[in-house]
């Protein structure tokens, strides 16, 4: 499928998913699975994950979508990892 191109925003990141904003609609129909790859950069480490979008609603004139992340353990913890290093730079 292709779209036009957006920003995405990432609302919400954890080991296994992401919450993702975006004034792009896709056609996501219920009960269809929908494979993406994500790649984002926490501090200066990028990461690129193959993901699944489990839902889409509304909110205002954009959409939120649910990314369920297809990593194993090793990249779950690389994400933990980067979390925390982001967090302790924001106590500073």
């Amino acid at each position: 499928m292709q779209s036009r191109s957006g920003s995405i925003t990432a609302i919400d990141i954890s080991p296994s998913g992401l919450l993702l904003q975006s004034p792009l609609e896709l056609p996501i129909e219920t009960n269809q699975k929908i494979e993406i790859n994500v790649s984002f950069t926490i501090n200066s480490t990028k990461l690129s994950y193959n993901g699944t979008i489990l839902w889409k609603r509304p909110v205002q004139e954009s959409f939120q979508y649910g990314i369920l992340l297809e990593n194993e353990e090793d990249e779950r913890q690389e994400i933990i990892n980067e979390i925390k290093l982001y967090q302790k730079r924001l106590k500073k």
